[in-house]
């Protein structure tokens, strides 16, 4: 199984902020030998990623820098965590295909799934009030990798498209208070969710998919945002960006 992936030769990560109101984008952090991926914001204002295998945090006005979270019986991780409702755990994704839950403050893990390990489970979400899910499907067209969003209610039925573009559309994600979603938008003939394209956020409000409006055009892809990273307030929303040679 390949490792974690790094940053190539110029490149940085830089952990960003997306202010909806204002459109301000601003940078909380930027590495040039670290590649974070997959900002989650926890209730305590601060940022959880991934990087090099294991869980880091980072305060949200960038006062310290991203520290490892000291979480014990934890193989390495992919970039597939999603914070438990609790406020205190968050689920994650690990490369041994199983799934377990963590302490945010540090300690050891307990794995919640099981088997012989020749099946794999891969976490994408908790669902706190279980209305709709949303999720990304190529079902609305022939072209392969021509992934577009949908919704349906959790027993399957009112299944709705949502974006109808030539973009190839991953990683809605909702709002806490749900009038806003935020989602990734690959270059038209994109196969899957790569790293190191130039990408779009695209801003949806009040349920408007048709319309939605671009936030910002970056240097990315895989590990954007590939978990919901929106602040308990639902006024901003953190993403990654890769920029080489300071461009960005």
């Amino acid at each position: 199984m390949p490792g974690p992936r790094t940053l190539a030769p110029g490149q940085s990560s830089r952990i960003r902020i997306a202010d909806v109101a204002t459109g301000r984008i601003s940078t909380v952090h930027e590495s040039h030998t670290v590649l974070f991926e997959a900002p989650n914001w926890t209730s305590s204002d601060e940022l959880l990623l991934n990087a090099d295998g294991v869980l880091w945090r980072l305060p949200v006005d960038g006062s310290s820098e991203p520290s490892r979270i000291p979480v014990t019986g934890l193989p390495a991780l992919n970039n597939d965590h999603v914070l438990d409702p609790d406020g205190a755990h968050v689920y994650v994704s690990a490369d041994d295909g199983r799934i377990y839950r963590a302490p945010l403050a540090g300690g050891e893990a307990r794995r919640i799934t099981h088997g012989d390990g020749s099946t794999a489970h891969y976490l994408h979400g908790v669902s706190p009030d279980g209305a709709w899910i949303y999720f990304t499907t190529e079902q609305f067209s022939t072209a392969a990798g021509h992934a577009q969003i949908a919704r349906m209610r959790t027993d399957g039925s009112a299944l709705e498209q949502l974006t109808v573009d030539d973009d190839v559309n991953w990683f809605p994600h909702l709002a806490p208070d749900v009038r806003s979603a935020v989602y990734l938008a690959f270059p038209p003939g994109t196969v899957g969710h790569p790293a190191d394209r130039t990408v779009h956020l695209r801003l949806v409000r009040d349920g408007d998919w048709r319309s939605p409006r671009t936030v910002h055009t970056l240097p990315g892809g895989q590990g954007t945002i590939n978990v919901n990273s929106w602040s308990p307030r639902s006024d901003r929303f953190a993403f990654v960006d890769y920029p080489v040679g300071g461009r960005g």
